[in-house]
């Protein structure tokens, strides 16, 4: 078919969904999401069969961009709101519509030659999501916290299902791969895709999940059933962990749920060395923060948090452990990731003990804040840093540990000024989360330049 005739229909289908949708609302007030999950379906449903009507990428990638621009449009201008209110009328604020076709835009740039890649991200996408949040509304009785208030037990059960489905059936009948790997493959798959699904906020779901579905069955199509197992087990043992430690843990369930994410990306691209300082981290919370703050502090800390501002706190503390693990994907080996990965992790550490230790920025004195400044730089030191230091050798360990001491401090002293300043304890602003991340990132890169210059000498 004609490039410039097929996009043409494309765009007149996809046009007569939003309209279509906006129409739906204005004339049967159904429940909000009604009409945007029969507009997300519509969109997958379209964009699974781009392969067929187009031979090259390109046409592609520029309808999803500007579909992904229309979708601004509609939520910036009144006449968009009209048309497409079937879409950005919700309660909740979102910008999935706008994240679901860059989603289908970057899998047909990166999977065109590799069709089946392209379709099954898309299906766990477009339908599994959109009958996760029918069994929610429909069946939900089981509730865990998330960004938008909760989510279902019952929903994300159908997530786990349908993503299951799409993507053992199509790998069964239409690959080589065997069928012992196809349903290992995915229920591996179905169960990441869950829980990315449950941990994400403001709609960004919609282009984590498709993406990540994508890059795990290019990882996983060629390991063998012991691999397989192997990262089945952690995924099974990380989704039992978050079942029994919610009820103990602070955070809420999908920032929770995020942790668990992040252990399974650090230990299947890294290595267990790369758990040494999270576990650290995680022992010294429960050992001398346990008690650091009293019940009424704790409650007030809570209910200062919206749940999104939980994720965005995890995000700001793995952020340059996460850059790190990128950087040894991409071949960084001359690097001291591994210890620079630890060092991210213990100033965070020294950020915590300032934020939540006890008093630490309740009265606003000195005292207790250069106290727990103290105590989180040689905790994390000792626990966090040493370990990971030790495991890295001792050359680059030793040497990168003497660099990262000094930058541990200076961070930690910003931070402890900052804590001084805060109108009420406990860190739940996002723009906290933002300057943690920011120091924790600058003290790392300071570390591992002074590494760099100490261990290549000043003359070379």
């Amino acid at each position: 078919m004609n490039p410039w005739l097929a996009s043409a229909i494309v765009v007149a289908v996809l046009g007569g969904m939003l309209a279509g949708a906006g129409w739906y609302r204005r004339r049967c007030a159904p429940h909000p999401e009604v009409p945007r999950k029969i507009v997300h379906v519509g969109m997958g449903l379209v964009a699974m069969t781009l392969p067929l009507v187009f031979e090259r990428a390109l046409p592609v990638i520029l309808l999803a961009g500007g579909a992904a621009v229309l979708m601004l449009l509609v939520r910036a201008t009144a006449i968009g709101r009209r048309v497409g209110a079937g879409v950005v009328e919700v309660e909740r604020t979102t910008l999935g519509e706008v994240y679901f076709p860059i989603a289908v835009g970057l899998l047909a740039w990166l999977t065109w030659d590799r069709p089946l890649f392209y379709v099954i991200p898309i299906a766990i996408l477009a339908i599994g999501d959109a009958l996760a949040a029918a069994a929610g509304m429909r069946y939900g009785r089981l509730r865990y916290t998330a960004e938008h208030g909760f989510r279902t037990v019952e929903g994300s059960m159908t997530m786990f299902a349908v993503s299951f489905l799409a993507v053992h059936v199509p790998m069964l009948l239409l690959t080589d791969v065997g069928r012992a790997e196809s349903l290992l493959i995915a229920c591996i798959i179905a169960l990441l895709v869950t829980l990315m699904e449950a941990a994400s906020w403001r709609g960004i779901d919609n282009l984590l999940v498709p993406l990540a579905a994508c890059l795990l069955l290019v990882i996983y199509e060629s390991l063998d059933v012991p691999a397989l197992l192997l990262r089945l087990g952690v995924v099974t043992l990380l989704v039992t962990f978050v079942l029994l430690w919610r009820r103990r843990s602070e955070m809420d369930d999908s920032a929770l749920v995020a942790s668990a994410l992040y252990g399974y990306l650090a230990l299947m691209v890294g290595g267990w060395q790369w758990l040494l300082a999270p576990l650290g981290v995680f022992v010294l919370r429960h050992v001398l923060l346990r008690g650091g703050m009293d019940p009424d502090r704790t409650a007030a800390v809570t209910a200062r948090c919206a749940p999104h501002v939980h994720v965005l706190h995890m995000l700001a503390v793995t952020s340059t452990s996460l850059l790190c693990l990128l950087m040894l994907v991409r071949g960084g080996h001359d690097l001291p990731l591994l210890p620079a990965h630890a060092l991210s992790l213990a100033v965070h550490w020294v950020f915590l003990c300032i934020v939540r230790g006890p008093r630490a920025g309740a009265s606003g004195d000195a005292a207790p804040v250069r106290r727990w400044l103290v105590t989180g730089w040689l905790t994390g030191l000792a626990l966090v840093l040493a370990p990971t230091v030790i495991v890295a050798g001792p050359v680059q360990g030793v040497l990168f540990a003497l660099c990262g001491a000094g930058a541990m401090i200076a961070a930690g002293a910003i931070m402890a000024v900052v804590a001084r300043r805060m109108p009420a304890p406990g860190g739940a602003d996002s723009r906290l989360a933002l300057l943690r991340a920011v120091l924790a990132a600058a003290a790392t890169a300071s570390a591992v330049g002074a590494w760099a210059l100490a261990a290549t000498g000043p003359g070379r």
